[in-house]
């Protein structure tokens, strides 16, 4: 209850911000000209203004009056045509202005009925983004929850049970907001944290309590009703699974820690909370609520069959006939994946634009606005912060550059600061702040202005810096994810080969993720956006790791008692099978949910981690997992100085 209520204010606390790469050239840009300057203040939009001439100015005059804007200082007016624009500088901070602006823009526009105007500014959109990712989020959970609830039911043909399963995941959620809440009162915590809680927690807590659920109902018709050996039985088995799987999620996704950009850090910090908390409450609710319903949730009084004994034969038949064409299923599930993956060769990333905002938002509108009046580059010019005494030669040598629209140095205090010692070249690019050509011209500002002492910001500026943050760092997040993962499998499992082949068989799935993606949004020539590869990476090889120890834990106990593999791997999926693909749909349900909203890096994750969870479960779980330990055989079990394994 008290996490709970702490949630309630979650959203008011969140940050929209959290792409500044401290100490990067486009943050201490942003930092010099947060002062000294009209027309800028702590932080900056553009007034845009569509209508007659004399209504047009009107606006013009009145808005920066406002009080809810809190403007320190006006720039120039410009015109073209009916569009007009006036830099405004606001005394409200980034966070203040990335939650109220949204608000201010709704009242601004039913205060001037007459024009059409709006807000620009990085600030306004990520303040667009914040209202839009609560929106989504409702949306996202409309479309889900009873997709939840319908394959629940067909899983457990219980109400009773399905409404347990359904609690266990949300219980995971609600904790989760509750602490992140909390946190965000001392720490910056980006929007995306609380979709990354919401998609993951549900997911994961509802699979958890699948997996202690389906043990628990086999075990009552073992003991013929008796709950308490039962339940000792379901926690010393998959009780055990399910911390162990648990941790290496916690501890794979703990390594985006190491990007030092605080959006991933957000996402990464919900990600560990939330599965935090699905194991409790999978190992500690759970169990009390299984022991207060007893019969209610399964077992003698259902039939005389086992609750796991449908289907069984079925699946292990496939197993067998997987295995028996061994090499065969090998090759085509690797060829298929690859084939797949072809397409990640082309794919490109930045930062969130105005293009992640749905066509109805006014900022998307009020940049396409100065976009057509003034040229692409307008919304997004690079800003260019030096000495003042070199701005003249400075912005010569630039607007000189290829894909340099226009160069912009009026002699006025919007480009020259107070005390005369800094001043401002604005450069406007040919192109949108994320076009190909764009980030080649930045390249070539930044060399053309650093011997100068200058530094480079804007919205290119910000993107070029945060992909490099993050580009930087993967290689080692992705080592340490990886060195994690297989010292973990390579204790529990005492193998050396199968941790090999899970890192092998998952990086394949991931690279055939990518170029579903890549296909899916990158036609029209959208990048990815920037954070999506990094967290997909992480959550994909964790949740793929979550499933092949399910797999494997029951694998090798089948192994310990009886020494042939093939045999093994045969009851292990059977066994498995059934609940890995009950598991995966309700992943790709709550994932899927996600494709469908309006926020475009969330619905590129959601889309990501749903087409991996349906390849891993079939291509991967079906496939190369059965028919690879087939043909390594005995070698499976390989461990230095253990004794010899039975063939």
């Amino acid at each position: 209850m008290l996490a709970g209520w702490s949630a309630l204010s979650l959203a008011g606390k969140l940050s929209g911000g959290g792409w500044d790469v401290p100490g990067s050239g486009s943050q201490m840009a942003a930092s010099r000209l947060s002062a000294g300057f009209a027309g800028r203040g702590r932080t900056d939009v553009t007034l845009v203004v569509r209508g007659s001439a004399a209504a047009a100015r009107s606006a013009l005059g009145q808005v920066p009056r406002d009080p809810q804007l809190e403007v320190s200082s006006t720039g120039p007016v410009a015109a073209k045509g009916d569009t007009y624009t006036m830099p405004l500088g606001l005394r409200m901070d980034d966070g203040t202005a990335r939650r109220e602006l949204p608000g201010i823009q709704a009242s601004l526009a039913a205060d001037h009925p007459g024009v059409r105007l709006a807000l620009v500014s990085s600030d306004a959109l990520f303040g667009e983004v914040n209202t839009l990712s609560q929106q989504d989020l409702v949306i996202a959970e409309l479309i889900t929850m009873p997709l939840i609830v319908l394959i629940l039911l067909l899983l457990y043909r219980s109400v009773v049970v399905a409404m347990v399963s359904f609690v266990a995941g949300g219980t995971a959620v609600i904790w989760t907001l509750g602490l992140l809440s909390l946190l965000a009162g001392q720490h910056q915590i980006s929007i995306f944290a609380e979709n990354a809680c919401s998609m993951l927690g549900m997911g994961v807590g509802v699979d958890y309590s699948l997996f202690i659920i389906s043990r628990y109902r086999i075990e009552r018709f073992r003991t013929r009703g008796d709950d308490v050996p039962a339940l000792a039985t379901v926690l010393r088995t998959s009780g055990h699974t399910v911390l162990f799987s648990g941790t290496i999620v916690m501890a794979a996704l703990a390594a985006l820690f190491l990007i030092h950009l605080d959006v991933i850090e957000s996402m990464a910090l919900a990600a560990v909370i939330v599965t935090c908390c699905a194991v409790l409450a999978g190992l500690v609710v759970l169990p009390a609520v299984l022991l207060t319903l007893g019969a209610q949730v399964g077992g003698p009084r259902h039939g005389r069959r086992r609750p796991d004994a449908a289907g069984g034969q079925r699946w292990e038949g496939f197993a067998r006939a997987v295995m028996r064409r061994r090499l065969t299923a090998l090759l085509a599930g690797t060829a298929a994946l690859a084939a797949l993956a072809v397409p990640a060769l082309s794919m490109r990333t930045f930062t969130p634009d105005v293009s992640v905002l749905p066509q109805s938002s006014a900022v998307r509108w009020g940049y396409q606005a100065i976009a057509g009046a003034f040229g692409a580059g307008a919304p997004s010019p690079m800003l260019v912060v030096i000495p003042a005494a070199d701005q003249g030669q400075v912005a010569s040598e630039v607007s000189r550059l290829p894909d340099v629209a226009a160069v912009q140095t009026a002699g006025s205090r919007y480009f020259v600061s107070a005390d005369g010692r800094t001043a401002v070249v604005q450069v406007l690019a040919k192109g949108g702040a994320s076009a190909p050509g764009t980030l080649n011209l930045l390249s070539k500002v930044r060399a053309v202005t650093a011997p100068d002492g200058g530094v480079v910001g804007g919205e290119t500026a910000e993107g070029v810096d945060a992909n490099a943050a993050i580009g930087s760092r993967l290689p080692l997040v992705t080592v340490v994810m990886l060195a994690v993962i297989y010292l973990l499998l390579l204790f529990t499992f005492r193998s050396v080969l199968l941790p090999l082949k899970a890192i092998v068989v998952n990086g394949l799935s991931v690279m055939a993720t990518y170029g579903i993606l890549v296909l899916v949004f990158m036609r029209g020539g959208t990048p990815l956006q920037n954070f999506v590869p990094s967290v997909l990476l992480a959550v994909l090889f964790s949740l793929s790791t979550d499933y092949e120890v399910f797999l494997l834990s029951r694998v090798r106990e089948e192994y310990l008692k009886s020494g042939d593999n093939s045999a093994a791997v045969a009851s292990g999926l059977a066994q498995t099978a059934p609940l890995i693909s009950g598991a995966a749909a309700l992943m790709i349900a709550v994932f899927g949910g996600f494709g469908f909203i309006a926020l475009m890096p969330m619905r590129q994750l959601g889309t990501g981690l749903a087409v991996a969870v349906a390849l891993d479960a079939t291509v991967v779980r079906l496939v190369l997992v059965p028919a690879f330990m087939r043909i390594a055989g005995r070698w499976n079990w390989w461990f230095p100085g253990a004794k010899r394994p039975p063939m």
